[in-house]
This record gives structure tokens, sequence and C-alpha cells, in this order.
């Protein structure tokens, strides 16, 4: 997946923190996002122009077997690599407040949280 996908996939992604010009915002006032907001505005300072995708459910999207992740762990960390001081960068480009609005993204077809959620609160 290209960078500019993952970028817009992320903006895209419903409920998000955004950052930009290192000052951390969101447009949702569901209190878990506001959490994650406060907590990140504490390092905002730090921070590249970013978009951060939360998933508002208590539950992954995905759900992979361990086996897999724990085969994904393995390859990850036999080819963990800590370039030089040297070698890294520091200086990252910006973000308009809609990135890489060329990209086309697939529509996600989650389903209706409001059925599953009446749903929950019924039992």
């Amino acid at each position: 997946m290209s960078p500019a996908v993952m970028r817009r996939e992320a903006w895209e992604g419903g409920m998000t923190i955004n950052v930009r010009n290192q000052k951390a915002k969101t447009g949702s006032d569901w209190f878990w996002t506001q959490i994650w907001l406060n907590m990140t505005q504490t390092i905002e300072h730090m921070l590249p122009d970013l978009d951060i995708s939360l998933n508002p459910m208590d539950e992954p999207r995905i759900v992979v077997p361990w086996e897999e992740i724990d085969g994904l762990m393995e390859v990850e960390r036999s080819t963990r690599y800590m370039p030089p001081q040297g070698e890294t960068i520091n200086n990252f480009s910006t973000l308009g407040d809609v990135p890489d609005p060329e990209v086309k993204t697939k529509d996600k077809k989650f389903s209706d949280t409001r059925r599953c959620k009446a749903l929950f609160y019924s039992i």
C-alpha cells in the first residue's frame, strides 16, 4: 500500500485525531476520542502532521489468529534494525486539511453499529 493511500485511509477513518502544525484536534466529542486527544496534546509539539484513525468500539475490527500474529512478530524480531543516528531524518512533509485529495479509497462497508448497540443494550 502506498504512503498516499495509507494517509488517505487514516484521514477517512471516521473518528480521527488530526495533527497539523504541531496542534492536535478532533471533530468528535466521543469521550474516548477526547481521552486520546488529551493524551496526544501532551506530545503534539513533537509530532509531524498526521491523522490517527480511532476505533470507537472497544473491540477490534479485525481479528487475526494468534499463531499468525506470533509468526509475523517473529519475522519482525528477526529483521529489526535501528539505523545509525546519521542515517535518520527529523524533517517531515506537511499535510493539507485533506491529505492526498486525488487518492480514491474503497468503501469499507462496515456494519451499521447503531443496530449492534441496540442489540447490546437490549440484552
